[in-house]
């Protein structure tokens, strides 16, 4: 199948690629840098497909669309996984939350997954699947009080997905945590692997774990998460 995946070059973007290259996929893998190993992996497979990408700018994800649409065969999957955690909104709180880095969030975890959809869309098959990584910590029933900004994005984020869940009848839409990941943005609390949860995603992406139709938020196993 063909899949899109943002923010491929590094951590679980690149994994993932890793992971549905070998399964014999076809990956058009962006990023808003492409790095040594992305360009080594798409030399090493040949339905690897690279484009720089960055999402906070609407002529970047514009163009890249347009490029993707001169291929013959749509896309039966986009994963929206490009996102950015600013170091300092760890050790932030609510209180002491520095507006831009907040802004800087807003900017890619959720401006940029909107320009992503509303540019991508038009490519997706019917019956594909819009997968966009967020977060557990964009669950508001399931609130805790650190990386406030990093969180607040995630909500938003999330909340973007809903609407397009009950907006866009072609396609599924869903979000999906990810799990406590070992990359670059969480290494502190990190509990599996990139390679560990790109094997789950790829099963859930290619459609061999079935998710509960009614639901749209999920873990990377599959499970449906608190809104």
């Amino acid at each position: 199948i063909n899949i899109l995946i943002t923010g491929a070059n590094r951590g679980i973007g690149y994994a993932l690629t890793v992971e549905l290259a070998n399964q014999g996929h076809r990956v058009f893998a962006s990023s808003r840098k492409i790095g040594r190993q992305l360009r080594c992996l798409s030399l090493e497979y040949r339905d690897v497909l690279v484009y720089e990408m960055d999402v906070s700018k609407e002529n970047s994800v514009r163009e890249t669309a347009q490029q993707m649409a001169r291929y013959d065969d749509n896309l039966d999957v986009v994963v929206s996984n490009a996102g950015i955690l600013i170091p300092g909104d760890r050790e932030a709180t609510v209180f002491s939350l520095d507006s831009q880095a907040l802004e800087a969030m807003l900017q890619v975890n959720v401006i940029g997954a909107a320009r992503v959809i509303r540019y991508f869309s038009p490519l997706i098959r019917s019956n594909g699947l819009f997968a966009t990584i967020t977060s557990e910590a964009g669950s508001i029933s399931n609130t805790f009080s650190s990386m406030p900004g990093y969180a607040v994005s995630k909500a938003a984020e999330n909340k973007l997905v809903a609407i397009q869940n009950i907006s866009e009848t072609k396609y599924r839409s869903i979000a999906i945590h990810p799990g406590r990941v070992d990359t670059d943005m969480n290494r502190e609390s990190a509990e599996i692997a990139p390679s560990e949860c790109a094997k789950d995603l790829a099963d859930i992406l290619t459609g061999k774990k079935k998710l509960p139709e009614k639901e749209w938020f999920f873990n990377y196993l599959g499970e449906p998460m608190q809104h």
